[in-house]
């Protein structure tokens, strides 16, 4: 236990004195100076007579800084296993540490519960309070008790969407229409599986936080300077723009202004050294808007240059033609038999490298690009409907590295429209 904790990165959990819980405005403040008040006054809540389990958990707060999450279960407190303590019992411990505030261990519980509605499209259960949301009734020869739910377990996530609020839920459930259910649900009646790899352990400590932060802006500065040397308005925009970010958290804002002033390739490099100041949650987002403005400042060019007129379409023409930015595919690797010319299975079709390339009808003039994106989009679009062809590509993307070029082909042979290449 003590050595595989040890390998595991550590975090912070900190939160201002005052109970603000801001990320962007209570990083540097202090702790409180004791555990009295642990576990809320790091803002999280715990539950259960034996194990402990993380009920809920303060958006911005210190704990949620750190990582820890609704359904996770205690078994670790500064080095001391706790698996089996109460709530009660685990506080009462913290409180006599002299670590402020102590380290812990923790291990996700939520078990992923499938329903199908029965005949009347009900579910059979019902929800109340709120922060987490409880089972208040479940029909045990229901669609949901059939299938595991119990009352008094507590519903974390509807459809993959962690949930607080009865209302949201409600209406999620709602909005299912007949359709199959997936829930997230952390059941205290049921006895816990044994420790796993997935164990997290969160050091609550408030100097790694402000070490972390000041690291990553020191390098940031030194990759700015590097990049942008002796180009002052581009970096006072640069700046003038983060500083917006950090004050609005607007990534919409940031990502449609960072390619209108880094608009070389040398410059757009900085895009991803921004990148790792967003929250986790919202750099989908972000990857999606900076893609688009990318294009757009492409497609720009690309209708003003003579040379790409044939690229033009009439709307009608367009209506059948889906423009889409790759940023969702994965970049598994492909197996043995992608590497042939055999059209895979749709269910595969996230995993494939694209053709690239003209063809006469014949496959031997087919060539094979593999693009590995890594935590990036693919940075190209696709256009057209039998046959599909590269639209546009992003300068110093994977794509672009990868030797794609935009251009009409020949049709290609056996893929005829996006839904064949892109999901």
């Amino acid at each position: 236990m003590r050595r595989f904790l040890s390998r595991k990165g550590r975090f912070s959990l900190r939160q201002s004195k005052s109970g603000t819980r801001s990320a962007s405005k209570d990083f540097y403040l202090g702790l409180p100076a004791t555990n009295q008040n642990w576990p809320e006054a790091f803002g999280f809540r715990l539950g259960g007579t034996g194990p402990s389990y993380i009920l809920s958990v303060v958006e911005g707060s210190s704990a949620y800084l750190a990582g820890l999450q609704p359904g996770d279960q205690v078994v670790d407190i500064e080095g001391q296993d706790v698996t089996n303590l109460s709530t009660p019992a685990l506080v009462a411990l913290a409180q006599t540490l002299k670590t402020v505030p102590p380290s812990i261990g923790v291990v996700s519980r939520i078990e992923q519960i499938d329903v199908t509605p029965g005949p009347d499209g009900r579910f059979g259960f019902t929800i109340i309070g709120d922060c987490p949301l409880m089972v208040e009734d479940c029909m045990p020869n229901g669609p949901a008790g059939r299938n595991g739910l119990k009352a008094g377990d507590y519903v974390m996530e509807v459809n993959g969407i962690p949930v607080k609020h009865h209302e949201t839920a409600a209406a999620m459930i709602k909005a299912a229409q007949g359709r199959p259910l997936r829930l997230g649900v952390l059941s205290m009646a049921r006895r816990p599986k044994r420790l796993s790899s997935s164990m997290r352990v969160l050091s609550q400590s408030g100097d790694s936080i402000r070490e972390s932060r000041a690291h990553k802006a020191m390098e940031f500065n030194k990759k700015v300077e590097e990049v942008l040397g002796e180009e002052l308005d581009v970096k006072e925009q640069l700046f003038e723009v983060l500083k917006r970010y950090a004050a609005e958290r607007d990534v919409d804002s940031l990502a449609e202004a960072l390619p209108d002033i880094l608009i070389t390739e040398e410059h757009q490099q900085l895009i991803d050294n921004v990148r790792i100041f967003i929250p986790k949650k919202h750099r989908e987002r972000f990857d999606e808007v900076v893609n688009q403005s990318l294009m757009s400042r492409i497609k720009g060019r690309s209708f003003s240059d003579p040379s790409r007129q044939h690229l033009r379409r009439s709307r009608s023409e367009d209506h059948a033609e889906r423009l889409l930015v790759s940023t969702r595919a994965s970049s598994v690797p492909r197996t043995h038999a992608e590497e042939g010319l055999v059209p895979p299975a749709r269910g595969m079709r996230k995993t494939t490298s694209l053709i690239a390339g003209h063809s006469s009808g014949n496959t031997n003039n087919c060539r094979t690009v593999r693009v590995c994106k890594g935590n990036a989009s693919f940075g190209f679009t696709l256009r057209g409907h039998a046959p599909v062809w590269i639209d546009s590509v992003i300068p110093g993307s994977p794509a672009d590295k990868a030797g794609l070029k935009p251009g009409r082909p020949h049709p290609v042979p056996q893929w005829t429209g996006h839904e064949d290449l892109v999901p």
